[in-house]
């Protein structure tokens, strides 16, 4: 640190001036940068995946209650399943970036042991994340199953 002399009613007197602190603020900002970054872009991709983990469990929820409502018989059969289909992808499409070729629909109908008919409805839905975290895998394979009576 610069030493300065100052003279007052003949003392003298050291005055220690501080060296200028123009470029410590960039260089804190260059070093925290790339942690918020890195802390921003996980809160992102974690919240992405929460939020269309919720959105496929309530569609497969939707589905099985487009099931549970309709009576299933031999003669109908293709078109309940189609309609439980087409209810779990009407209900996906507020994922951004959906895309209903990589969503796996699973659809049981079965009686209960009390000897009531139910439907079960198991669905997969791959997620890929934003980055490619290190040590993590950048596809995560997002699961649901409900299984309700059918009550009509």
């Amino acid at each position: 640190m610069p030493v300065f002399i100052s003279r007052h009613n003949n003392r003298r007197f050291a005055v220690i001036q501080p060296l200028s602190r123009q470029g410590g603020a960039a260089v804190e900002f260059a070093i925290v940068l790339p942690i918020l970054m890195t802390l921003a872009l996980g809160a992102i991709d974690f919240g992405r995946i929460y939020s269309t983990s919720i959105v496929l469990r309530s569609a497969t929820r939707v589905g099985a209650e487009q099931g549970a409502t309709h009576r299933l018989t031999p003669l109908t059969q293709v078109v309940w399943e189609n309609r439980v289909r087409t209810a779990i992808q009407d209900e996906m499409q507020g994922v951004p970036q959906f895309n209903s070729a990589q969503l796996s629909i699973s659809i049981a109908s079965s009686t209960n042991a009390a000897g009531q008919p139910q439907v079960e409805v198991s669905t997969h839905y791959p997620f890929q994340t934003i980055v490619d975290w290190p040590g993590l895998p950048r596809t995560v394979s997002l699961a649901a199953r409900v299984s309700m009576e059918q009550y009509r």
